[in-house]
């Protein structure tokens, strides 16, 4: 799976002006939200048909290393690895 995030990129991006969430897929449905009240680490998936997003944390308390973790962990719990 490719991974497309890198702290450069994170600092770089400013939440919207307009309120509305910026997201920076990382791949495998792991992303990070930007807003302005901070950014998020989330992960989209489907289970029963439904489609779920499972909140991690939030960025820079958990780094990117520690999210691409817990997104593998919850994979495999889904037994989608």
């Amino acid at each position: 799976m490719k991974r497309n995030l890198t702290d450069k990129l994170i600092s770089k991006t400013k939440p919207k002006l307009d309120g509305r969430p910026t997201n920076l897929a990382d791949g495998g449905g792991l992303f990070l939200q930007i807003k302005p009240t901070g950014r998020y680490w989330r992960y989209n998936y489907r289970y029963g048909n439904k489609r779920k997003t499972l909140t991690i944390g939030s960025y820079p308390e958990i780094s990117i290393h520690q999210a691409r973790e817990h997104h593998l962990e919850a994979r495999a719990l889904l037994g989608l690895c």
